[in-house]
């Protein structure tokens, strides 16, 4: 992909994907002569807050959380080496959590299905990247952007 190119790619993911989209959607890059050279997904996320001050455990550099409605759910560490802790908190002990894992190019590589409480992935067999982790309770879902170094 040229310079170019991903300055055009970026410019689009930056400017169209932080409204209130929840749809994915596909962007074709094209050359200079007007050829499509490339394709790519984009999953535009609800915004969720970086909570580094507070962690849940001295060991823990970095989470994500969010809340929908009475549910509370915190992704942490992320960025990740591998090991991801998946905390669900504010529903009905026994109402099932669903999580599933899509790469960038939205495939589905990784589904869990649990109640509240704590939920560990490995990521540690997938390459480095992102990631978008959906977490479905209570009939609300929240997607995650998660970096794998």
């Amino acid at each position: 992909m040229t310079r170019l190119t991903f300055t055009c790619l970026l410019t689009y993911l930056l400017f169209f994907s932080v409204g209130n989209l929840h749809a994915q959607s596909v962007v074709y890059v094209y050359d200079a002569a007007g050829n499509r050279v490339s394709r790519a997904y984009v999953v535009p996320l609800r915004s969720a807050s970086i909570d580094s001050d507070a962690p849940l455990s001295p060991s823990d550099t970095a989470r994500v959380s969010a809340a929908v409605g009475p549910l509370q759910i915190d992704v942490l560490p992320n960025p990740t080496h591998g090991d991801l802790r998946v905390y669900v908190r504010g529903i009905n002990a026994a109402d099932p959590v669903h999580l599933s894992l899509y790469d960038a190019n939205a495939r589905l590589l990784l589904t869990r299905t649990g109640t509240m409480g704590t939920h560990a992935l490995d990521l540690s067999s997938y390459a480095l990247g992102w990631y978008i982790l959906r977490v479905q309770a209570a009939g609300k879902h929240q997607d995650f952007k998660i970096i794998k170094h």
